[in-house]
């Protein structure tokens, strides 16, 4: 007699009462980002450690801004603080949710940039009772964010969960992805030393500047933001065009460099107090300059072509075909799968 009982129904997480596994990473309008349950104790910390820091530094600033006159050097300074404090907020808040290590090595960089110039600022001219205090706070919860933020960098560079979700176990994709990354960290580091150079240009105060000063000052900042905006579009697009003009723009920035490194040791005072600020933050304008060229011509050559915005953002174009299986890494979890169905036989 045939059986009247139902079929089994299919085997699901329920029946063995397993709950639904949360997502890793989130879409949002500005691309993937991690999910709040990937958080460990450490990050939260950091990350309200560096907001109330960052905050409190704003709002002495803020303060400065107001009592200092916009004739003198003090309010120039108080002008660069606030532009590396708006940057170090987008880093350190981008860097955690996104799990980029390169970013987070950029606001480990920036916080000794700020350590440097608070120091200088304190040593040099007047020591009123609030620089005392930024000096302190600076000192106090400035190691606190390098060490750590070092430490998390390291962690980030090592999983690399975030690519992985991006872009699959690809390794190509992963290597192209990971340069793409660093490359867009350098882009926003060196838009940041190149308005802090611009607004350096007003060495004597915002009453007190030359023709020669304020043509800098007023060509200079819209020139920064082309360039950037030259080099986020070539690399997202991978565009080649866009690229060669980004380059013959970026040698305006080594040649203002040199050009304020002489007009500097020249014809201002050494007691300013944007003096030393002026080569602390031109020596890393360098540097940084010349590792986003290296990195962005590194990435035109191996990574243009190779289906990564496709992957990134959804771009629908004919791309380049993906390398073979022989060439794809395998991520922790898919090398659990594996195993566990390596011992399985279908009959």
């Amino acid at each position: 007699m045939p059986s009247t009982q139902p079929p089994d129904s299919p085997i699901s997480f329920s029946r063995f009462n397993i709950g639904r596994i949360p997502p890793k990473v989130q879409e949002t309008p500005f691309g993937k980002v991690r999910a709040f349950s990937t958080f460990t104790i450490l990050e939260w910390i950091y990350l309200a450690v560096s907001i109330i820091a960052l905050t409190v530094s704003l709002g002495i600033t803020i303060q400065r801004l107001t009592a200092e006159k916009p004739s003198e050097s003090d309010f120039t300074f108080a002008i660069l603080l606030l532009l590396t404090i708006v940057f170090c907020y987008h880093y350190s808040v981008h860097s955690i949710f996104t799990e980029r290590w390169d970013e987070l090595m950029v606001f480990v960089i920036s916080n000794v940039i700020v350590l440097v110039y608070c120091i200088l600022n304190y040593l040099i001219g007047e020591q009123p009772t609030v620089k005392l205090v930024r000096l302190i706070l600076v000192c106090t919860l400035g190691p606190f964010l390098i060490v750590v933020g070092i430490l998390l960098s390291f962690r980030y560079c090592k999983s690399n969960n975030l690519i992985y979700n991006t872009v699959g176990a690809n390794s190509s994709l992963q290597k192209a992805c990971r340069m793409y990354y660093i490359c867009s960290s350098l882009l926003k580091f060196d838009l940041q030393l190149q308005l802090s150079m611009v607004i350096l240009v007003m060495a004597s105060g915002v009453l007190n500047m030359s023709l020669r000063q304020k043509v800098i000052l007023a060509s200079g900042v819209p020139i920064s933001f082309l360039v950037f905006i030259l080099g986020v579009l070539g690399l997202r697009y991978e565009n080649k065009t866009l690229m060669v003009l980004f380059y013959i723009l970026g040698l305006l920035e080594p040649i203002y460099i040199v050009h304020k490194f002489y007009w500097t040791a020249n014809f201002e005072d050494s007691d300013n107090a944007t003096y030393d600020s002026t080569f602390a933050c031109g020596y890393f304008a360098l540097v940084i300059w010349v590792c986003l060229i290296i990195s962005t011509v590194y990435f035109i050559l191996y990574g243009f072509g190779k289906g990564l915005k496709e992957k990134i953002y959804g771009d629908k174009e004919n791309t380049q075909p993906l390398q073979s299986a022989a060439t794809s890494t395998v991520s922790p979890s898919s090398e659990v799968n594996a195993s566990e169905g390596a011992g399985t036989s279908v009959p």
